[in-house]
C-alpha cells in the first residue's frame, strides 16, 4: 500500500534521460504536484539520476529506479526480456490514469510501459516516431497490446523547459513556480564538508566541467581551450577553480588539474564519492560562476541560480540553450546543425570553432555583471569555404545514415520474420515429433493387441475343440439317458402289471379270509349244535 489517498489521479512520469534531463523533468513533476487535482506521481528513471529528484523542490511520490539502459537494446529478443522481467513486473503491478512518457528522446521502453500498466490516457511529446517493429515483436513475445499513445506535436526548435510545459498543458495544468531550487540544509552540509576539505569558501570559486557527454565527444571543448581560460579566471580574478564530473572522468580532470597547477594556481579535483550527486549539486550551487561544454552541470548549476558559461554545439541545438539567470551560452551556428551529435567529421567543428578569446570575454562578463536573463552569443569563425563544404557533406552523410538506420530496421524485421519462421518450424518438428512419438506408442500398442489376440484366438480355437468334445460328451450321456428313460419306462410298466396282481392277489386274499371266516363261523355254529 502507497500512501495515495482512495480517488487521487495517478500519474506515471517515464524518463530514462541523463542530469540535465531528470533537472529539466522538474518543471514537469513539481507542475503536477501543485496542480489542482494533486495527482499521486509516480516518476520512473535510471537508477544513477535517482538523487536528481532528492534535490526538486516538490518531489514525486515514488520513484521507480531503472536498473537496466533500454538504449542498450537494439532487438528485441529472449534476452531483453529476461534482463527487464523484474522491471517489467513492478511496472505490471502497478495500473495508472495517466502514463507521460516525458524523454526527449524516447526508445521503445515507453510504448511497453504504457502496454503493462494499462492506461486510462497516455502521451509523449517529441519528434522520434514509434519504433513500430521493435514495439510489435516485444509486444507479442510479452503477449501485450500497446494502448494507443497520443503524440503531443513539439514545435520546432523548442527548449526543452517548453515541452515539459506542453506535457503539464496536456493534463490541462498550467506551469507554476519551479526554479531556482533552494539548497537545503543538507545539502549545504554536504557541500561544507567538500568545500572544507579543498580550502575553498562558499561564493569563491569557478566550477568547471570540461568533460562530460559519454558517447558524445564531439560536444567537447578542447581541454587545451580550458585550460587557457581557467588559468585567465585565476590570474585575472583570483578564483580558485573546481573541476567536477564522475569517477570515469578523473584521469583527464586530474590531467588538466596538473598543467593549471604548474602556473601555480589553486585548483582542486571533484569526483563522484560517497555524495555522488549531492556533493556535485553542492558544489554547483555555492559556486560564484560555473564554466563547461553542454551537459548535465550546466542545468544543474542553473537550477540554483547561478551564473555561468556554457559551450554549445549543434547536436541538439536550441532543445537545451541556455535558460538560467545569468547564462552565457556560445554556439557557432553551421548547416549540420541538429546531427543528433553523429558528427559527419567525426569531431565537433562547430564546437572547436569558438575561440579561448570568446569564451574568456564571456566570463568576463558575467562576473563583472551577471545579466537577469540567458543570453545566446552567436559566433561566426569558419571561412565560408569550410561551411560551404560541410554544407554540401552534412547532408550527404545524413542521407547515408538514413540509409544505414532503414537497412537495420529491415535487418530487425528480417530478424523478427525468421525468429516467427523458426518458432513456427520449431512447433511444426515438435508436433512432428509427438505424432512420431505417438505412432511409436500406436504400433507399440498394435503389436501387444495383435499378440493378445493371437492368445485370444488360441484359446478360443481350444474352447472349441473343448465344446466340440463336450458336445460329443453330451450326445452320448442324452442317448444313455433316452436308453434309461426306456428302460424306467419298461419297470414303470412292469411296476405295474406287477401292483395290478398285487392288487388281485390282495383281493383274492381278502375273499378267502371272508370265506374262511364264515366257515369258521359256520363250524362254531356246528360245535355249539353238537355240544
Amino acid at each position: 500500500m502507497t500512501a495515495r489517498q482512495q480517488g487521487e489521479p495517478r500519474v506515471m512520469v517515464l524518463h530514462t534521460g541523463g542530469l540535465g534531463d531528470l533537472v529539466l523533468n522538474a518543471e514537469l513533476v513539481v507542475g503536477l504536484k501543485q496542480s489542482p487535482d494533486r495527482p499521486h506521481v509516480t516518476l520512473v528513471c535510471k537508477a544513477e539520476m535517482s538523487a536528481v529528484v532528492d534535490l526538486y523542490p516538490v518531489p514525486p511520490d515514488e520513484v521507480i529506479r531503472l536498473e537496466v539502459n533500454p538504449l542498450a537494446w537494439n532487438e528485441p529478443s529472449e534476452k531483453l526480456v529476461t534482463a527487464f522481467r523484474p522491471f517489467f513486473q513492478e511496472l505490471e503491478a502497478r495500473p495508472v490514469d495517466v502514463f507521460m512518457d516525458a524523454t526527449f528522446q524516447p526508445s521503445w521502453l515507453g510504448w511497453i510501459a504504457a502496454a503493462l500498466t494499462q492506461p486510462k490516457r497516455a502521451c509523449c511529446c517529441t519528434a522520434i516516431t514509434e519504433p513500430h517493429v521493435f514495439v510489435s515483436a516485444l509486444s507479442q513475445r510479452l503477449g501485450l497490446k500497446p494502448p494507443a499513445i497520443e503524440k503531443i506535436e513539439r514545435p520546432s526548435g523548442a527548449h526543452e523547459i517548453e515541452r515539459y510545459r506542453l506535457l503539464l498543458r496536456w493534463m490541462e495544468t498550467e506551469p507554476g513556480s519551479t526554479f531556482p531550487w533552494p539548497i537545503t540544509p543538507e545539502l549545504e552540509a554536504t557541500a561544507s564538508r567538500l568545500l572544507d576539505s579543498f580550502g575553498f569558501t562558499k561564493g569563491e570559486y569557478l566550477a568547471c566541467f570540461p568533460c562530460g557527454s559519454l558517447g558524445a565527444e564531439a560536444k567537447r571543448w578542447p581541454m587545451a581551450n580550458f585550460r587557457e581560460v581557467l588559468l585567465h579566471v585565476n590570474e585575472q580574478r583570483g578564483l580558485p577553480i573546481l573541476l567536477v564530473g564522475e569517477n570515469r572522468e578523473r584521469e583527464a580532470l586530474n590531467e588538466l588539474a596538473s598543467s593549471i597547477a604548474e602556473k601555480p594556481a589553486k585548483v582542486a579535483v571533484s569526483c563522484g564519492g560517497r555524495d555522488g550527486i549531492a556533493a556535485l549539486a553542492g558544489a554547483l550551487a555555492n559556486a560564484r560562476i560555473y564554466l563547461g561544454n553542454d551537459t548535465g552541470p550546466t542545468h544543474l548549476a542553473s537550477a540554483f541560480g547561478v551564473p555561468g558559461v556554457t559551450i554549445y554545439g549543434g547536436g541538439h541545438w536550441p532543445t537545451y540553450a541556455p535558460w538560467g539567470a545569468g547564462s552565457i551560452g556560445l554556439v557557432h551556428p553551421l548547416p549540420c546543425f541538429g546531427c543528433d551529435w553523429d558528427c559527419a567529421f567525426g569531431h565537433g567543428i562547430c564546437v572547436e570553432a569558438i575561440t579561448p578569446a570568446l569564451v574568456t570575454e564571456a566570463i568576463d562578463d558575467v562576473l563583472r555583471a551577471p545579466v537577469s536573463v540567458p543570453q545566446v552569443r552567436t559566433v561566426e569563425a569558419l571561412p565560408r569555404e569550410v561551411t560551404r563544404v560541410i554544407a554540401d557533406a552534412a547532408p550527404r552523410y545524413r542521407a547515408a545514415q538514413q540509409d544505414r538506420a532503414e537497412r537495420w530496421i529491415r535487418m530487425i524485421e528480417q530478424n523478427v520474420a525468421l525468429e516467427r519462421a523458426e518458432k513456427a518450424t520449431s512447433e511444426a518438428l515438435r508436433e512432428a515429433r509427438n505424432r512420431e512419438e505417438a505412432l511409436q506408442r500406436a504400433a507399440v500398442s498394435t503389436r501387444e493387441r495383435d499378440r493378445h489376440i493371437g492368445e485370444l484366438e488360441k484359446a478360443s480355437a481350444d474352447r472349441l475343440e473343448a465344446l466340440e468334445r463336450a458336445g460329443q460328451g453330451l450326445q452320448a450321456l442324452d442317448n444313455e439317458v433316452q436308453q434309461r428313460a426306456a428302460d424306467v419306462n419298461r419297470l414303470t410298466e412292469w411296476l405295474g402289471e406287477r401292483d395290478r396282481r398285487i392288487a388281485e392277489l390282495e383281493k383274492a386274499s381278502t375273499d378267502r379270509l371272508e370265506a374262511l371266516e364264515r366257515v369258521g363261523q359256520t363250524l362254531q355254529v356246528l360245535d355249539n349244535e353238537a355240544q
